[in-house]
């Protein structure tokens, strides 16, 4: 298969990203942007972000569920076209690297970090 450019991901992304996404509009855009990379050929999967939080009160290696976000990865970038819904300074067309991508929505979304928990499709 072959490998998208920044330019191709943003291009696609872009046709699905949302200026003022409301709370749930991920997994929709998500599945969208995904099918979208498919059908032009590229390796593309649907992915759930989680934001943790680490509560002092529940011990050290104790922490909760934060939020859930769906974003589209391919290969190294992760694709956010929602990620306003959380802050409406974060990009409506995120094409990051994907630990990159973690780390600001992490810190965007003031949880204590954020990582990859499933593959959706």
């Amino acid at each position: 298969m072959p490998t998208p450019t920044l330019g191709q991901l943003r291009n696609i992304l872009s046709a699905h990203a949302l200026t003022d996404p409301a709370d749930g509009a991920c997994t929709q855009t998500a599945r969208a942007v995904t099918a979208d990379l498919l059908d032009n050929g590229f390796t593309a999967h649907t992915v759930t972000v989680a934001g943790w939080l680490q509560l002092p009160w529940l011990g050290p290696d104790q922490r909760v569920l934060g939020f859930a976000h769906t974003v589209t990865v391919c290969g190294d970038y992760a694709l956010d076209g929602t990620a306003r819904q959380f802050n409406p300074e974060l990009p409506s067309v995120w094409v990051e690297h994907r630990e990159e991508y973690l780390s600001a929505l992490a810190a965007a979304t003031q949880v204590d970090s954020a990582a990859f928990w499933e593959v959706d499709t």
